[in-house]
């Protein structure tokens, strides 16, 4: 890890880290929505068409 002048070394080593957890909240973030996504084109392609799960994850988004 490099020095910055003028900045604390250990708020640099705790912005770095929070960085990190950000970053990975996000894609666990991410990861959900897909896996809902994923479970309502399922429940309406259980139940009709194609183009009832298409108006099923429509309704998801803006339910949202």
């Amino acid at each position: 890890m490099k020095y910055c002048p003028g900045y604390d070394f250990r708020l640099i080593q705790v912005l770095i880290l929070c960085q990190s957890a950000w970053l990975l909240a996000w894609l666990i973030s991410c990861c959900q929505a897909f896996n809902n996504r994923l479970q309502v084109i399922a429940r309406f392609t259980n139940h009709g068409s194609l183009a009832a799960a298409n108006r099923g994850v429509a309704e998801y988004e803006l339910s949202e």
